[in-house]
């Protein structure tokens, strides 16, 4: 049957309206008119296939990447990339709308330098002796040949590591981890869940062909380093950041340094401020931030990242902090301290209640809110509404191009500050 795209959805999937119901059909534009076949029907919506694009739209394109139609990595291979962020600052704009029920004006998306091979970091599957990804809403395992996200150095360690399978000890639920520091361009392999410790004489073997090579494994006690440093570094706005084969890093690096200039901007740092970084990973934001105010504090429930971030303050000779390993739900409602500005950087589940009743109990005059999900930043900002704080700006950035997903940075403060 044929309908036309009259939408797009928070996925990039297009919507169309058929008998009476909205239909998600993925790798449709909006205002194009197709022919689809209905795959589910559900008692509010439907799931469509797309079979032919009767009318284009003049944003589409061909992907670049062979395997884009079978693999759940990307969603917007198809559409041209101005169209990409003026779709994305759509959905961000509906979310804020429709769920928060604010009226706030959503900035245009800022643009990634690189639309592709922009990521630092891949987690690749393995099963049956196949290398790559699962293909999207399925556990089957598509075998990659090449992926247009990551970097050639990254793909040639990749396909490296493909040639001495055989010999790993590989079990069902092993994953192949590859990281990139923008620094120097040195390659973390982490190899996860595997059946004994990978050999040494082979991980020379991969060496020899691999320059600036660390190989961990993670077996039941936690990673062990057997070849080359245990942490990658990072660089930024000028701060070393030392990272364990779990920490978290913004996969983007060069959005990575907008945001920070963005927080700079926003927050407005003095040297006699307190500024708090809730969720802080290995502390690359805090850090960042830390030359420009009195004290930082860091929260993190992973504790090795914890680690790291004392690690990276010493490192860069940065005294002015106190990174605290646990729960923000758990850590914030009972600390005993005040804070003049707050970084909140959750992951996709955003804020819990609590925390938000934390941060506004001390009274802060500035929130940034770092977000990868508009949906529970919706939410979230309705709840600081509630509690007096008002939105002053809110920008989306492209750190994810190709894909469904943005980031967003959004500054709050107190109706009472000036």
């Amino acid at each position: 049957m044929q309908c036309r795209i009259q939408g797009i959805t928070h996925n990039g999937e297009g919507v169309a309206r058929i008998e009476g119901k909205a239909t998600f059909i993925p790798f449709a534009i909006p205002g194009e008119t197709v022919e689809v076949e209905i795959m589910e029907k559900k008692k509010n919506y439907n799931r469509a296939r797309l079979l032919e694009v009767i009318e284009s739209s003049p944003h589409r394109k061909e992907p670049l990447c062979p395997h884009y139609y079978e693999c759940g990595g990307c969603s917007y291979q198809h559409v041209a990339y101005d169209y990409q962020l003026k779709l994305k600052r759509e959905v961000v704009q509906n979310n804020i709308s429709r769920i928060g029920k604010l009226d706030v004006t959503v900035n245009p998306v800022i643009a990634s330098p690189q639309e592709y091979r922009y990521r630092n970091k891949v987690t690749w599957h393995f099963d049956n002796g196949r290398l790559g990804y699962y293909q999207a809403g399925t556990n089957n395992l598509l075998e990659i040949r090449t992926c247009k996200l990551i970097s050639e150095k990254m793909e040639q360690v990749t396909n490296s590591i493909k040639e001495y399978m055989p010999e790993l000890p590989l079990t069902q639920n092993s994953n192949l981890i590859v990281r990139e520091s923008s620094p120097n361009n040195e390659i973390m392999v982490v190899v996860t869940n595997l059946g004994k410790k990978i050999h040494k004489s082979l991980v020379k073997k991969m060496a020899d062909q691999i320059d600036s090579l660390i190989v961990t494994y993670q077996g039941k006690n936690g990673y062990e380093t057997i070849w080359g440093n245990d942490k990658l570094i990072e660089q930024v706005n000028k701060v070393n950041i030392s990272l364990s084969p779990g920490a978290f890093f913004q996969v983007n690096h060069q959005q990575m340094e907008r945001i920070i200039a963005i927080l700079q901007d926003y927050l407005d740092l003095k040297k006699d401020e307190t500024l708090l970084d809730a969720y802080c990973g290995a502390g690359s934001i805090a850090l960042a931030l830390a030359s420009k105010v009195k004290e930082v504090v860091g929260i993190e429930n992973y504790s090795p990242a914890i680690d790291d971030a004392i690690l990276n303050a010493r490192e860069n000779a940065l005294p002015n902090y106190e990174f605290i390993a646990g729960a923000c739900e758990t850590i914030l409602p009972k600390l005993n301290k005040r804070f003049d500005k707050v970084i909140v950087d959750p992951p996709r589940s955003g804020l819990k209640k609590e925390v938000i009743e934390a941060i506004a109990k001390v009274n802060p005059k500035k929130i940034a809110y770092v977000s990868c999900n508009p949906a529970t930043l919706a939410r979230d900002l309705a709840i600081f509404k509630e509690l007096n704080y008002q939105i002053k700006e809110l920008q989306p950035l492209d750190m994810f191009p190709q894909t469904m997903h943005v980031e967003t940075v959004v500054l709050l403060s107190h109706k009472n500050s000036r």
